[in-house]
């Protein structure tokens, strides 16, 4: 709920997030923009695994591993990409 504020200390993966979400409302009409936009996002979702430690209240919590969630998140991703290439290149 807090990733917004992620710049402050370096990170920008939850950014990826908003892009994800901006890309699939703009696939129907706009196939070209959400395919950069979701580039973008995937870009800013892969820049995740500089993460090595999770701020919160009373510090800073070591970063282990990353688990099927981040992959599946990272799929999301390559997945509007592939709907926003059907968009365009979609047979008539």
């Amino acid at each position: 709920m807090i990733g917004f504020l992620g710049p402050f200390i370096g990170l920008y993966g939850w950014f990826a997030n908003p892009l994800l979400v901006i890309s699939l409302l703009m696939m129907r009409k706009l196939p070209v923009p959400a395919l950069i936009i979701a580039m973008l996002g995937l870009l800013l979702a892969i820049a995740a695994v500089n993460i090595t430690t999770i701020p919160y209240d009373e510090g800073a919590a070591t970063f282990i591993d990353f688990h099927v969630g981040y992959f599946v998140w990272l799929l999301a991703f390559q997945i509007a990409m592939v709907g926003a290439l059907w968009r365009i290149f979609k047979p008539t």
